[in-house]
């Protein structure tokens, strides 16, 4: 008898959050045949998803080179002409990537994404447009996937490009345009969003729960009660959401609220060592040893801290969710008109804690306090809520 050979699935993912979903996705629909594609660079610094990846539960894993970034210091030494030659080089070789991964993946089952915002991640959008896939799956990348939903539900009845068998020349045409040409970002016609949101999602799209079942059964019986400790996760400073002296007078709003307690501070991954250092010393706390992401240390480690908090972080709508009820939730809540960047997402991931989660997140406001002008002495009064 001829053996029947099932189509592979394929994960796209960039981040270690994503990392976390996709072996969740693995382990909730029992798959196999499971191809990994890690869009970031193997080892260094960014090497946070390898505690993640489990040779059992990939029959393959490669780290295609999809997304390029610039180097500011060459864009910088290039005149005009040149830098443009240079960029398009860096998306030469991104699309020649993408044309190797097509090539060995040209039908899969069910695709996973781990993101599906064009303006950050072109290259997942254009896979999903490249790959026959019998189902689209998009995973969580934190609150972005607020977002994602709602663009989608804004634009309900706006065209997408749906997969149909193309004449000859569209093939033709879509191979070059695969191979050389720019991102094809059509918006799929339908999704399923594996997510621990709950999401009101359109007619055209499903929503299947993930409830972190897999991550919870690695959890150990014996836990490690912290109970007089805060884990307080930190945003990436160097990214500039707030001015850095507005940040710490808000760490330091923090640290007094919790003033009893001690404070292990979860540093970013892209802060500085000299930032992080800064933050510590100003918040007089230690630094949360973390070797993958949040979430997975917390619960594969069995540590049950007091307190988890933060100002708005993906991490912390997860713990609300992963954590035991009696570990207390707390969001420290900064107007819109103080954040310099990310204020639509923080706006998004403030308006779902409040519909989504006031049963299990405290909402605590923060106001940047009066500040003495030290060359004049005068006090600048900071806007208020």
């Amino acid at each position: 008898m001829k053996k029947i050979k099932t189509k592979p699935n394929l994960f796209v993912v960039d981040t270690p959050h994503q990392m976390l979903n996709a072996v969740e996705a693995v382990h909730s629909f029992q798959l196999r045949n499971n191809h990994l594609l890690v869009t970031r660079p193997k080892g260094g610094a960014n090497d946070r998803l390898a505690p993640l990846i489990k040779a059992e539960d990939w029959k393959s894993v490669s780290y295609p080179p999809l997304w390029i970034p610039p180097k500011y210091s060459v864009q910088k030494s290039l005149n005009p002409i040149a830098s443009r030659w240079y960029c398009r080089c860096l998306h030469f070789r991104e699309m020649h990537a993408m044309a190797k991964v097509t090539k060995k993946f040209p039908e899969v089952d069910k695709l996973f994404l781990g993101h599906y915002c064009p303006r950050w991640t072109p290259f997942m959008r254009h896979i999903a447009n490249t790959i026959k896939y019998d189902a689209l799956y998009l995973m969580d990348d934190g609150t972005d996937t607020i977002e994602v939903n709602n663009r989608r539900r804004e634009i309900p009845d706006a065209p997408r490009e749906a997969y149909s068998r193309p004449s000859v020349w569209k093939r033709i045409e879509g191979s070059l345009r695969a191979r050389y040409g720019k991102w094809n970002l059509a918006e799929a016609s339908q999704v399923t969003f594996f997510t621990t949101y709950d999401l009101d999602i359109t007619e055209n799209d499903h929503l299947i729960k993930n409830s972190y079942s897999y991550l919870r059964s690695l959890a150990p019986v014996q836990r490690v009660h912290l109970a007089d400790t805060v884990v307080f996760l930190g945003l990436c400073s160097v990214d500039d959401y707030f001015e850095m002296d507005m940040q710490l007078d808000f760490l330091s709003q923090a640290r007094e609220y919790f003033a009893e307690k001690k404070i292990m501070y979860v540093a970013h991954p892209r802060d500085t060592a000299s930032r992080v250092t800064q933050i510590r010393e100003h918040l007089h706390c230690q630094l949360w040893p973390s070797s993958s992401v949040i979430e997975h240390d917390l619960v594969v480690k069995g540590i049950k801290p007091k307190v988890v908090a933060g100002f708005v972080s993906s991490a912390l709508i997860t713990l609300a969710e992963l954590m035991d009820s009696d570990v207390e939730i707390v969001c420290f809540h900064i107007a819109p008109e103080h954040w310099h960047h990310w204020r639509e997402d923080a706006v998004g991931a403030y308006n779902y804690i409040k519909t989504k989660l006031q049963h299990r997140v405290t909402l605590v406001p923060l106001h940047p306090r009066e500040r003495t002008d030290a060359k004049s002495g005068s006090h600048e009064a900071v806007a208020q809520l």
